[in-house]
């Protein structure tokens, strides 16, 4: 019974001492001073040596206690001031809002020792922590602000991006705030592999189409063309087969080649035979789209000197009144005078998607020119 209690004492004591000496050496931790330099040096080597998207694991690794470092009293003091003015002002800055955000992420952090690194590594791990943890919008805000800026300096130094804004300007206003009371289920289309485009991209609902590749004022009389909802036919048996009310032209890029009198008088004589037809059409003749710079200048017969030739005997046989002059140009010509090289992939057709635009043009002209809607 006595060596029991004895034994019992012993360990009493035995246990007294260890608590004693544990309390001793967390007090006292510059003791530990050896083990813990290592750790210092470990952790240097690590931050010094990882690429940037490791950092931000080191970072948390010290925040979690894993590399616990002494700080000196001074670097204490600087990043309390700097937690300290984050939190009165969040926004004035990118390192003080990343500091409140460091510091919104590890409350505890403020109870263990903070890891000590030089100022430029310390800057570094916390720049890459907040952008990791969803940077502040200020920051991207601010950099965006500059780009925007500069966009509108260069636009002001550069006279030709002005005007390129204008007439980009000009045409959204052409194209947009279409009548849409007026009706195009009395429009007939007339013409060649551009009017095909029209036909097959411009979205104009209710219109006729009679046009194939390669038509011109020369063969149309001969043609057949396959009319939607009225299968494959003359343009005779179309204009006596239903009544319309508008009549659009467009030919004459396969006509450059020609005599121009002999190309406008034909031109003239189906103008006459399509009125004869039908007499109370209003008809549209439209001026033949550009080719591009490229194209006009390596070619001797397709080039934009014939076609403007052309264009101008063609709108003297508009006479304001049943006879309309439309050029559609405007809307796609570059500043060279020629088709714009971004909106044809051939140098003589356009993209799909600049037909719609094309039709709404022809739509808006319309509804202006007959005062229909």
């Amino acid at each position: 019974m006595k060596k029991i209690k004895l034994v019992t004492i012993v360990l009493l004591c035995l246990f007294v001492v260890a608590v004693i000496l544990f309390v001793f050496f967390w007090e006292h931790p510059s003791i530990r001073s050896g083990a813990e330099a290592h750790n210092s040096s470990l952790t240097e080597s690590l931050i010094l040596s990882a690429p940037k998207d490791t950092l931000l694991d080191i970072r948390y690794l010290l925040m979690e206690g894993n590399f616990k470092e002494s700080t000196s009293e001074t670097e204490a003091s600087t990043i309390e001031r700097m937690t300290s003015e984050a939190e009165d002002s969040p926004k004035e800055s990118t390192s003080e809002t990343e500091a409140s955000t460091i510091e919104s992420m590890t409350p505890e952090a403020e109870d263990r020792p903070k890891a000590s690194t030089t100022e430029t590594e310390a800057s570094t791990i916390e720049s890459i922590t907040a952008k990791a943890e969803n940077s502040p919008k200020e920051s991207i805000t601010e950099t965006e602000v500059p780009t925007i800026e500069s966009i509108t300096a260069t636009t002001e130094d550069n006279p030709k991006a002005s005007i390129l804004e204008t007439e980009t300007s000009n045409i959204e206003s052409i194209t947009t705030q279409i009548n849409s009371d007026i009706s195009m289920d009395d429009a007939l289309f007339i013409g060649d592999s551009r009017t095909v485009g029209l036909m097959e991209y411009a979205g104009i609902d209710g219109a006729d189409y009679f046009c194939t590749v390669g038509m011109s004022v020369y063969n149309i009389h001969k043609k057949t063309a396959s009319v939607p909802n009225a299968g494959k036919m003359t343009l005779m048996d179309l204009l006596n087969s239903k009544k319309y009310g508008k009549i659009y032209i467009m030919l004459g890029i396969n006509e450059v080649g020609y005599e121009f009198s002999i190309t406008v008088k034909k031109y003239g004589e189906l103008i006459e035979l399509i009125k004869e037809k039908q007499a109370d059409a209003v008809i549209f003749i439209q001026a033949n789209l550009h080719v591009t710079k490229s194209r006009s200048d390596s070619d001797k017969v397709i080039n934009n000197n014939a076609i403007n030739g052309l264009n101008a005997e063609l709108e003297k046989l508009a006479d304001g009144k049943n006879k309309f002059y439309l050029d559609a140009n405007i809307l796609f010509d570059d500043k060279t005078g020629g088709l714009s090289s971004e909106k044809s992939a051939d140098s003589v057709h356009l993209y799909a998607k600049y037909y719609s635009e094309w039709g709404k043009w022809i739509i808006r002209q319309t509804s202006s020119l007959i005062g229909e809607g």
